[in-house]
């Protein structure tokens, strides 16, 4: 589950996102919020572009968990999207049950760099096969999906793929690592696809065709689209038809009349005897 913070604290109603499924209302996506409350939530945070700076794990909750529950497991995700300069602003007194987790979240983001960027690399990242948690939450919220030319498969049930091969020395650090769905990762280790990051989130691929393709990082916060009003208020039903000079019923002969041309000649059809003989 995607939504905006500042959603969740109900300072507007921007419409959160399922991936797989679609668009969720403000208010549904609340009632998921608070549903999901024992699962793992994400505090994504972005810089005043949208673009992704921090990805902290919130360990307090706004919604006190129902009683005789505590021994289930939830693997749902919930992904709160927010500008750090924003998180930093906000008053958490001001915000109910939410008070705990935003002045939970404004003490780890004064530690945090204010430049943000991905998990620091270890030694041992060098070697390792499989990449820590850390990076692998990184990876899979900078990528949102699969990297792969017109993919949208969602990031949680997709692969991590080292674009230079783990066998051949490639890390598993941030800058080697991409998300692929389990068909264009088979395509690119066995159907002769090649692909190259040279920077992190950025992907240039190339089929077996010989076509090319580049894939860049998405952001993170992206700003709705504004509405856009008619010019003119649109005819009611019971209005009657608003004709203009372009759309006008008998427009033909208008035309004719402006253009000079002699009216078309109508020829009665011919009406045989009901004794005619075939053929008709």
């Amino acid at each position: 589950m995607r939504l905006r913070l500042t959603t969740a604290l109900g300072l507007d109603d921007i419409p959160g996102a399922v991936p797989g499924y679609g668009t969720v209302l403000a208010a549904h996506a609340r009632t998921l919020v608070s549903r999901y409350r024992r699962g793992e939530w994400r505090v994504v945070c972005t810089d005043d572009q949208g673009r992704l700076q921090h990805v902290l794990l919130a360990r307090r909750r706004p919604h006190r968990p129902r009683p005789g529950r505590s021994g289930q497991r939830c693997r749902a995700i919930v992904e709160l999207h927010v500008p750090t300069t924003l998180l930093a602003a906000l008053t958490p007194t001001g915000h109910g049950r939410w008070a705990a987790l935003l002045v939970e979240l404004q003490a780890r983001l004064a530690e945090l760099p204010r430049a943000g960027g991905p998990p620091a690399a270890t030694v041992a990242d060098l070697y390792r096969r499989r990449p820590r948690v850390e990076i692998d939450r990184w990876t899979r919220v900078r990528d949102r999906c699969c990297v792969a030319p017109a993919c949208r498969r969602r990031a949680q049930a997709s692969d991590l793929d080292h674009t230079l091969d783990h066998a051949f020395g490639g890390p598993s650090l941030d800058w080697n690592l991409g998300v692929l769905d389990r068909h264009h990762h088979r395509a690119k280790h066995h159907g002769g696809w090649t692909v190259h990051q040279p920077s992190p989130g950025h992907f240039r691929w190339r089929t077996r065709a010989g076509i090319a393709h580049t894939t860049r990082p998405r952001k993170i916060l992206v700003e709705p689209v504004a509405p856009r009003p008619a010019a003119r208020p649109r005819p009611l039903p019971d209005d009657g038809p608003a004709w203009t000079d372009d759309d006008h019923p008998d427009w033909r002969t208008r035309y004719r009349r402006a253009a000079g041309l002699a009216e078309p000649t109508v020829t009665a059809p011919a009406v045989h005897p009901a004794d005619d003989p075939p053929p008709f």
